[in-house]
């Protein structure tokens, strides 16, 4: 049997499979914030055709945990986070997106 990865590394992949995902599929810029170990995780720039300096600031959620209360819509999840982070990804100037990745997917 595997063993999963533990929490950080987790993260670590959450992060990079996003930035992966932008990237590849979108063809935006990722730009992940190094060493931050809370917050923000990275920024994303907009680009069609070149980078505009539209940014937005992304926070990567990874693992199974954040996908074990389905919506009432197919392929849906229910997020629920605590009021404090709400109000941290709510004062920053770029807006803030808050992304839920599975690891194991």
């Amino acid at each position: 049997m595997e063993d999963s990865p533990s929490t950080e590394n987790t993260g670590q992949m959450g992060e990079w499979g996003v930035g992966l995902l932008v990237i590849r599929e979108l063809r935006w810029k990722y730009r992940e914030q190094k060493g931050a170990d809370y917050g923000i995780d990275a920024q994303v720039e907009v680009c069609e055709g070149r980078p505009d300096g539209r940014l937005f600031a992304v926070q990567v959620k990874a693992g199974r945990s954040w996908f074990s209360e389905q919506s009432t819509t197919p392929r849906g999840w229910v997020f629920r986070p605590r009021a404090r982070h709400v109000r941290y990804w709510l004062s920053p100037t770029l807006p803030v997106l808050v992304v839920l990745y599975d690891v194991e997917q």
